[in-house]
C-alpha cells in the first residue's frame, strides 16, 4: 500500500515554436488534473497517467501557445493545488536553485 506522494511539475518549452508542455511526475494515487493556458490549443493530453517503474505515476499535457504568453500551468492533485508560472523568456539560472559556487 503506497503512501500519497505529491507531484514534482515542471514546465518545458520548445526553442523555437512556441509549444509547452506541463510535466508532473512521481505522484500517488493515480487522479490528477492537469490545467494550462485556457485559451491554448490543446496538442497531446495523456488523461491516462503512466504508471512508472516506481510504482508511481507520470502525466503530460502539451499546449501551443498563442504568442509570447505568460505560460501557467496548475496540477491538481488529492484536494492540493500545484502551480507553475513562466514566462516566455529564459528565467535567471539563480531562481530557486542552491548555487553550486563556493
Amino acid at each position: 500500500d503506497q503512501t500519497t506522494s505529491e507531484p514534482s511539475v515542471s514546465i518545458m518549452k520548445s526553442e523555437n515554436e512556441s509549444i509547452a508542455a506541463c510535466l508532473a511526475k512521481d505522484f500517488y494515487p493515480k487522479e490528477l488534473k492537469i490545467f494550462m493556458n485556457s485559451d491554448s490549443e490543446i496538442i497531446f493530453e495523456a488523461t491516462d497517467p503512466i504508471l512508472t517503474s516506481s510504482g508511481k505515476y507520470s502525466a503530460v499535457k502539451v499546449v501551443k501557445l498563442s504568442s509570447n504568453e505568460l505560460l501557467s500551468c496548475s496540477v491538481q492533485h488529492n484536494s492540493k493545488l500545484i502551480k507553475k508560472t513562466q514566462t516566455a523568456e529564459k528565467p535567471p539560472c539563480n531562481i530557486s536553485t542552491p548555487s553550486l559556487e563556493g
